[in-house]
């Protein structure tokens, strides 16, 4: 089966079902902030990011929440002259709260590619509004939504002194060296499912590797096996659900 990205990437179980497990508590401190990978744009694409602030024993979910949870919701309000692209999602870790789940605790980033295009004005304000609900090991807080916004000018688009921390750890905004001309296809038998990945004659990085699908066709609570075939060639093995083969992931590679 060939491996084609998906257009829509959203699987989430209705939270609804899940409150009576802990209740709803009072909504702890979280905060938002956004930022943009330059300082002023020309004419090449940039990005705009937004940073969730998580605190301390909660965590919020990715848009494939895993067993269950409610995704954070990210969106930009469009600006003529400007083509807009995303979201991407900073690539998650696997959690345990009231059960086994995808997302984030600390923080989140999310972000959108931002190419100016030929009637871009001379100064514009780019706006984002996130939503999420956090969740504990017991209990989960009411939902929260904040806007957010940031104004840049036509310029030289110098590039932000914090852009490289900015967009670390966002997958798609940034292509890693051993994934530059990845080729990938997707097999299944029975309950399993192989991800194979040929890379363009370079190794993965050594440590440990987990694959995130962005809907909710791997099973997130059986372990998943990365075979090495040779420096070139993977094979990563995971247990299907009993939904449709994923058609749009992010691979996380430590």
């Amino acid at each position: 089966m060939t491996f084609i990205p998906a257009t829509q990437a959203q699987d989430a179980m209705n939270f609804d079902s899940v409150m009576g497990l802990g209740g709803m508590e009072s909504t702890p401190k979280a905060s938002t902030k956004v930022a943009a990978s330059v300082t002023s744009y020309s004419n090449e694409p940039f990005i705009v990011v937004t940073e969730l602030s998580i605190p301390d024993h909660w965590h919020a979910y990715y848009k494939n929440p895993g067993t269950f949870g409610e995704p954070i919701a990210y969106a930009i309000t469009p600006v003529k002259g400007f083509k807009i692209d995303g979201p991407f999602w900073q690539t998650p870790t696997v959690g345990e709260g009231m059960t086994l789940f995808y997302g984030y605790s600390n923080k989140a980033k999310l972000a959108f590619r931002i190419t100016p295009e030929a009637d871009a004005p001379a100064e514009a304000t780019f706006t984002t509004t996130m939503s999420w609900q956090m969740c504990d090991e017991s209990s989960c807080a009411a939902p929260e939504t904040k806007t957010n916004s940031i104004t840049l000018k036509k310029g030289n688009g110098e590039a932000a002194t914090d852009s490289a921390e900015l967009l670390k750890g966002i997958a798609g905004v940034t292509t890693p060296s051993w994934a530059e001309g990845l080729q990938t296809r997707i097999s299944h038998q029975q309950n399993t499912v192989t991800l194979h990945l040929k890379t363009a004659g370079k190794p993965l990085p050594d440590g440990k590797a987990y694959f995130f699908c962005d809907m909710g066709e791997i099973l997130p609570t059986k372990p998943q096996e990365l075979k090495k075939i040779s420096d070139s060639e993977y094979d990563f093995v995971m247990t299907m659900t009993t939904q449709t083969i994923c058609t749009k992931t992010s691979f996380r590679k430590k």
